[in-house]
């Protein structure tokens, strides 16, 4: 079977699982008597055109000496291989899809606190809401390190006294690292 004919097989598979979903169809490779597919599918919205989450099906089509073959898949997140029109009605593979993506969704949004309630719990002094992701005692930090590196003695890294330092410095790592003193390291 060449990959064209098992892409149009996985394409006349996918059609129905889930009429609102995209669904990208790409060749993995051809192992043996398998031929194996990755179908990702997302759901972009008129607000988010370009999806934040996808889930992926592998599909693997095995070949027989026969002329027939078989297809087992199985869904990004689980082990459990399914054999097609056997492990699960046809029906079923929208809502599996649509729980694996709002799955990820929960776990993006528990992740991140990118939620407007989670936003809302961070409040400064005067009960304004801050960003949680950058506090601001760390921005009083940040402020307070570029005025000590401003005033901070700056390195001539052109200076004789500087490159002979770091010279020294790297000869003895090296000397360090070859205890053996062939001149050479080895990988480890």
């Amino acid at each position: 079977m060449r990959t064209e004919d098992g892409e149009a097989i996985i394409s006349k598979i996918v059609e129905g699982w889930g009429k609102p979903y995209t669904k990208q169809i790409s060749a993995l490779g051809a192992y043996a008597n398998i031929l194996q597919y990755e179908v990702e599918f997302s759901l972009p919205t008129q607000t988010k055109p370009i999806p934040d989450r996808t889930v992926r099906v592998t599909f693997n089509i095995i070949q027989h000496n026969d002329g027939k073959y078989d297809i087992d898949f199985n869904f990004e997140s689980e082990s459990l291989k399914h054999k097609l029109n056997n492990t699960m009605r046809t029906n079923m593979f929208e809502q599996w899809i649509g729980r694996i993506l709002e799955n990820k969704h929960k776990i993006k949004q528990e992740l991140h606190l990118g939620t407007e309630f989670e936003y809302t719990r961070q409040t400064d002094k005067n009960d304004k809401p801050s960003d949680p992701f950058c506090p601001s005692f760390d921005i009083q930090k940040i402020k307070m390190l570029n005025n000590h590196m401003d005033k901070s003695q700056k390195i001539n890294v052109d200076s004789p006294r500087f490159i002979s330092t770091l010279e020294r410095a790297i000869v003895k790592l090296f000397k360090d690292l070859d205890p053996d003193e062939t001149g050479v390291l080895t990988y480890t």
